[in-house]
């Protein structure tokens, strides 16, 4: 007789594929790319990288300073945090400008 096993849910990072990826090319060492990623893990679950390491990871490609508490929460918290984040940084296109995006 056949065993089905649930590793875990991941409803919440399926939909953030796209952001979890790019975090994962970003962030994680390609040795250490995830098979399998749950929607309770934190970036300690998926990486062996020190905090030191992960903040300045996030920093370099997120231009975002982390705490390391915010390595604490579930991925997907994060990636909806780094995404909020990278939001409020974006400048306010000047309407007054000539080369503010239409």
């Amino acid at each position: 007789m056949p065993y089905n096993f649930t590793l875990g849910l991941t409803e919440k990072l399926d939909k953030r594929k796209e952001k979890l990826t790019e975090f994962i090319i970003a962030v994680i060492h390609p040795s250490e790319y995830p098979w399998f990623v749950s929607d309770e893990a934190s970036v300690y679950d998926i990486s062996g990288d020190d905090t030191a390491e992960l903040l300045e990871k996030c920093k370099t490609h997120y231009g975002i300073e982390l705490h390391s508490n915010d390595l604490l929460m579930p991925l997907w918290q994060l990636l909806d945090y780094l995404e909020i984040k990278r939001q409020k940084r974006l400048p306010i296109p000047d309407p007054q400008r000539n080369d503010s995006p239409k």
